[in-house]
């Protein structure tokens, strides 16, 4: 039988169409440009699938991409500030306080799941299909390293944005020396 949680799969599949989305209009736009350009639309959009994305591996039990998309989600929410008038930006701290919020805020909402939901089973990483077709360690591992790795190229360049006061993106976002 169809666990519930099974049902809500195609949050992910908008998520990642919206992700797609973005990067095909950027590219797009770059193009017509002819230089990197990352504008508002971009952050917009990287918000709103970083928020079903949040939502859907909230419920598909995946804490290690959960946490990743509630730092992104922060990120892409930051360059949108950054593209406001200096005088209305958030400051500095107040995003640190942000980053460290969501990710307090997403382990509290796991350990709420595992104790409401879950009948006080504290499940963190869901393996996919049964016991017996689940992943082992090892491959959560690898998997989230390699996510981890894509993930950095937006910490990267939310750092370079810092450093220059406004939403920047430089040739290392595209992995470019």
């Amino acid at each position: 039988m169809m666990e519930w949680r099974e049902l809500l799969y195609s949050f992910g599949l908008i998520a990642n169409v919206l992700f797609a989305l973005r990067f095909t209009l950027q590219w797009i736009g770059s193009e017509l440009k002819q230089k990197s350009d990352l504008p508002a639309y971009f952050w917009r959009i990287s918000l709103s699938a970083n928020s079903i994305m949040y939502i859907h591996t909230l419920i598909q039990l995946q804490l290690n991409v959960c946490l990743i998309q509630a730092v992104n989600a922060i990120l892409s929410w930051r360059n949108l500030d950054f593209m406001k008038p200096k005088g209305e930006q958030a400051q500095f701290k107040t995003v640190v306080i942000l980053l460290l919020g969501s990710v307090a805020a997403t382990f509290l909402l796991f350990i709420l799941q595992g104790y409401y939901l879950l009948d006080g089973n504290y499940i963190f990483i869901r393996g996919f299909g049964s016991k017996d077709e689940a992943l082992g360690p090892a491959w959560h591992l690898f998997g989230t390293f390699g996510f981890t790795l894509f993930s950095s190229r937006f910490w990267l360049q939310w750092w370079q944005s810092e450093q220059a006061q406004e939403s920047t993106v430089n040739p290392s976002f595209w992995w470019r020396p």
